[in-house]
């Protein structure tokens, strides 16, 4: 619960692809997930297909990185 809670905090300041990966990494860890390949591929293949779809694929934008407008 705590983690989802920093989560949202950290979205609204990251954008979702940068607040999302981490999020996914823990949450597999937690979870027991111990191989790190499919850590890594789950963590950060997830998000990406998210942002590809929602941001690209149905412009429906999610919250967005200061840093580019790709995450």
């Amino acid at each position: 619960a705590v983690f989802t809670l920093v989560f949202l905090f950290v979205m609204t300041r990251l954008g979702f692809f940068l607040s999302a990966v981490p999020f996914a990494i823990a949450t597999l860890v937690i979870l027991g997930l111990r191989s790190p390949l499919p850590i890594l591929a789950m963590g950060i293949g997830v998000p990406a297909v998210l942002v590809a779809l929602f941001n690209h694929l149905l412009i429906l934008p999610l919250p967005t990185s200061p840093f580019t407008w790709w995450f």
